[in-house]
This record gives structure tokens, C-alpha cells and sequence, in this order.
């Protein structure tokens, strides 16, 4: 299983909405925690396409701290972060996944990723184009992380207090 973070402020409620529909047709079974910004106005009340646990930043201000406080409660083996405006393909964390599990050396497995958010009417390509997706859109780097290697480096620390 794996844990799925995502730091939400002043989520759009549409682009949240798409991102779960995304994780629900994930190949692989997965948690979803979403982290809302203490200092953020709103949180989407539409129900979305995927299971999730709601928690809250109530410590220094930001999307960073945010998943700071979400990978705290990772409780599996491998996590990813994911914004609330970015989808992930159906196969792609099942891929991530089997490269970690036989390549024990390894600590991330990164790919890219189709980000929609606001500027979705820039997006001519879908993830299941290819080489069209790479040479018409903007694309993230997403990463599966193993989540013991990450927190013995000291790489998840401490969520200050405001």
C-alpha cells in the first residue's frame, strides 16, 4: 500500500475533484491524506471520487510545513506527495512500486506527471499520448519515496509551531 500527500490552500474544488477521480483508478490499493493549510480559507465540501483523511496545518504557514505534517502520518512503506491540482495515470504508481520493490538499492522512483490546474487551457495533450504529451504541455516530476529511508536521513523533520 501506499500513502498518497497532498497539501491543499484555498483548494479549487473542480481541479481537487479531477485529481480524485484520478486516484480512484489507480492500479494499486493507496491512502489519501490531504493536509489543509490552517490559514486557508476553504476546503472543497463537494464530495470527491476517492476516500481520503482530512488533517490540518496548524503550524507555520505553507504548503510545505502542510506536507511536513502529512508525511508525520504516513504509516506505509512508500508515500508520495501530490499537489491538488496534478493527476497521476492508472499504472503509475504500480510501476514505481515494482521498481522499488526489486531494486532494494533504491530509495525513489521518479516519473513525470500531468499537471492541469490553472492553466488547463493551455494542456493539448493527455498522459496516454506520449511523446505529444512531453512536447505540448508542462509536465512535473512526481517521486515514490521509501518512507523509513527518508525519515532515517532526517530528511522529514519537525513541523515548527507558529
Amino acid at each position: 500500500m501506499v500513502t498518497i500527500v497532498t497539501a491543499a490552500h484555498n483548494s479549487n474544488c473542480t481541479l481537487l475533484l479531477r485529481t480524485s477521480r484520478s486516484l480512484a483508478k489507480l492500479t494499486v490499493r493507496t491512502k489519501w491524506i490531504i493536509v489543509k493549510d490552517h490559514w486557508s480559507n476553504m476546503f472543497c465540501k463537494t464530495p470527491l471520487a476517492y476516500p481520503f483523511t482530512l488533517l490540518e496545518n496548524k503550524g507555520v504557514r505553507g504548503l510545505g510545513p502542510a506536507r511536513q505534517v502529512g508525511i508525520q502520518a504516513v504509516s506505509t512503506k512508500y508515500f508520495i506527495l501530490l499537489d491538488d491540482d496534478d493527476m497521476l495515470s492508472p499504472t503509475s504508481l504500480e510501476k514505481a512500486l515494482w521498481v522499488l520493490e526489486h531494486m532494494h538499492q533504491l530509495s525513489i522512483c521518479g516519473w513525470f506527471t500531468q499537471e492541469f490546474g490553472y492553466h488547463s487551457n493551455q494542456w493539448r495533450a493527455g498522459h496516454f499520448e506520449g511523446k505529444k504529451l512531453t512536447q505540448e504541455n508542462r509536465v512535473v516530476y512526481s517521486q515514490l519515496v521509501n518512507t523509513a529511508r527518508v525519515r532515517s536521513c532526517g530528511a522529514a523533520f519537525r513541523v515548527m509551531p507558529n
